[in-house]
């Protein structure tokens, strides 16, 4: 999918040929000839870049750069402002408003292009950076439910268990809920990368000493007290 770039300048002539070098380096350029009429437009197409001029009627280049920061929709946009004037109390005040560059025309090609590809390299960067902490949040959350969630099934089984010990179904049922409770939470903390490992690891471990004892001139025996489970803490530590 095309990038987006939106070129806003009152001069026309100037605007259309920045819209065909753009368009020939693979972007989808729209124009806008005053700053009103731009600020609109960009709420309108959600250009992924603003390129603006400062000078225009109606609203300059500030105004727009104003409008464009205070508004949701718009207020990530990389903006950079083409102008024909160049001092740097121009520079500073476009800078302090929010501007990401600040290009003094006539720009050269080479110039405009590499501010622009710089600019949305940086943007998307910070976009998948966000997308990655916002990720890291709801797997936060997710897993502070599931571990509630986990407790209070825990809690119940233990309570339900205690307060019925003669059912031998519900015993049963009791220990295979806080096994798989057990592989859950390891899980959740990440401390086990196969699910299978917590709920194989007396198997496994008696079999390796089955045949330790064959190197061995005396007996190994494992006192099994886990019954297929263990401290969550020593899950990783132990089963390596």
């Amino acid at each position: 999918m095309k990038q987006k770039i939106l070129v806003i300048d009152d001069e026309i002539n100037i605007a259309e040929t920045i819209a065909d070098l753009l368009e020939l380096q693979g972007y989808e350029v729209k124009v806008a000839s005053d700053g009103e009429s731009g600020f609109f437009l960009a709420l309108r197409e959600n250009p992924d870049l603003i390129l603006c001029d400062v000078m225009m009627p109606k609203m300059d280049g500030y105004d727009v750069l104003e409008a464009v920061r205070n508004c949701k929709e718009t207020r990530q946009t990389p903006f950079v402002f083409l102008t024909a004037k160049g001092n740097p109390q121009d520079f500073r005040d476009g800078m302090n408003l929010g501007a990401d560059d600040y290009l003094t025309k006539p720009v050269e090609h080479d110039e405009l292009a590499d501010v622009i590809a710089r600019r949305l390299t940086k943007y998307q960067d910070l976009v998948e950076l966000g997308l990655t902490l916002e990720k890291k949040r709801l797997g936060q959350d997710l897993h502070d439910t599931l571990q509630q969630t986990l407790l209070g099934l825990k809690m119940k089984v233990d309570h339900l268990t205690e307060k019925y010990p003669e059912v031998i179904e519900l015993e049963d049922c009791a220990t295979t809920i806080k096994t798989s409770i057990s592989q859950l939470r390891l899980i959740l903390d990440g401390r086990m990368s196969d699910p299978q490992d917590v709920a194989t690891f007396s198997e496994r471990l008696h079999m390796m000493i089955g045949k330790l004892q064959g190197y061995v001139k005396f007996k190994l025996e494992l006192i099994d007290e886990w019954k297929t489970t263990f401290p969550n803490e020593k899950s990783a530590e132990l089963f390596k």
